[in-house]
């Protein structure tokens, strides 16, 4: 079996959600006591990983709100059309000195350093 190749170089990115608009699916999460609905996405974060395009979602004060994986641009593009439409904002790079790996805390920390205040 041939090993996932990383998906297209792409840095990591980020982009707001306009709050407060209704989207028609609310994000569910599995726990121990059955499902609990996953807080209102307000900003996004997207990453090139093995076989794909990871876009996770957080909230205002940054607690995780879901995440999806695609295997090619168009299919993410696709999906971010059809779950946001217009509500996501300008695209902005995450600097290469915030480590990624397996630290997704340093990327959300940086994203909250940079939203706009309530």
């Amino acid at each position: 079996m041939a090993k996932k190749r990383p998906a297209q170089n792409l840095d990591p990115h980020w982009a707001l959600i306009k709050p407060g608009k209704p989207r028609g699916w609310k994000a569910i999460e599995m726990t121990p006591d059955g499902r609990q609905e996953m807080p209102e996405e307000r900003f996004v974060i997207l990453l090139a990983e093995e076989g794909g395009y990871g876009l996770y979602r957080f909230a205002q004060d940054g607690e995780f709100a879901g995440d999806t994986l695609h295997a090619t641009r168009t299919e993410l593009q696709k999906h971010l059309k059809a779950a946001y439409g217009s509500d996501v904002g300008t695209w902005q790079r995450i600097p290469e000195s915030i480590s990624t790996g397996d630290h997704m805390i340093h990327l959300v920390d940086y994203v909250l350093s940079r939203l706009p205040k309530a």
